[in-house]
């Protein structure tokens, strides 16, 4: 009995390597939008999704160190992903921008560990326990378990409160003098990509709890630690799905630009032609 479970959960891994429609409920593409056009075009250019390093408020946790200081925010390196059907696109792009690139979300989990986020609920039992069990290690077993922290720690970088507040974004860019208004983050259906980061070339996780790390967490300092990760999404022709563009006007721009990369051979450049998706005409029909 046990050879045929085993030998079923075996068959059902290698079918999920191969089938690209096992979503049936939610898309088989995850999508990665960007505020400018220019960030697609370094995607094409390097065939690469870059991760970059994100600020995320963890004060429904109510974390603290081992010095009983708070810890608000923490910040780590990620790519994010939503995983949402076309038609119900438009109110993410409306924040996050109407330039993207989506990918196979199969592709996406076999080769680089693509995984949903854990949506927390407040003062739910989960977000309980991930508040004890933090702060339990952090005052009593940081340096004698390691593994234990990692675990947690894990944990944490793949959750995300259902409700929270944002500062304001349009198109993709935060408004320095923008107000933090509620968000309803589940909306999202957000996935992750976290690169591994090799201890001692850069920071794996930072938080504010720490005064060493809490000036290293303001958005330039952020944009030079991200701009020294080496682990990236790389891509190619067959795990690109769609490249999204907001208009005419874009497509134009971006159809110049890729007819131009010397870096693709001419079959690459009209292959990716055939992907771009002008998203004012495709909100006219959905």
């Amino acid at each position: 009995m046990k050879d045929k479970i085993l030998q079923t959960m075996i068959q059902a891994e290698e079918a999920s390597k191969t089938n690209t429609k096992l979503f049936l409920e939610s898309a088989n593409s995850l999508f990665n939008f960007m505020g400018k056009l220019d960030f697609i075009e370094k995607a094409i250019n390097e065939m690469t999704l870059l991760p970059r390093y994100v600020k995320e408020d963890v004060s429904y946790l109510h974390l603290k160190t081992k010095d009983e200081n708070a810890i608000n925010h923490i910040a780590l390196p990620m790519l994010c992903f939503c995983d949402i059907n076309l038609h119900q696109l438009k109110y993410h792009l409306d924040t996050y921008g109407h330039c993207g690139i989506g990918i196979n979300k199969q592709w996406a989990i076999d080769n680089y560990g693509v995984q949903p986020v854990n949506y927390i609920s407040k003062d739910s039992p989960v977000m309980n326990d991930l508040s004890i069990g933090f702060n339990s290690f952090w005052k009593n077993s940081e340096e004698d378990n390691p593994d234990e922290g990692n675990a947690l720690l894990t944990i944490l970088k793949y959750s995300k409160p259902v409700f929270g507040n944002m500062v304001e974004k349009k198109d993709g860019i935060s408004d320095p003098n923008g107000e933090f208004k509620p968000k309803n983050f589940y909306d999202e259906h957000e996935w992750r990509y976290i690169p591994r980061i090799t201890p001692g070339s850069n920071f794996e996780f930072l938080n504010d709890g720490l005064p060493d790390q809490q000036i290293l967490m303001d958005p330039d300092r952020l944009n030079i630690l991200s701009d020294s990760i080496k682990d990236k999404m790389k891509l190619s022709l067959d795990n690109i799905n769609y490249i999204f563009v907001k208009n005419d006007q874009d497509v134009h721009e971006l159809s110049k630009f890729i007819m131009n990369c010397e870096r693709l051979n001419e079959s690459c450049r009209i292959s990716l032609l055939t992907k771009i998706i002008n998203l004012e005409k495709l909100e006219e029909d959905v």
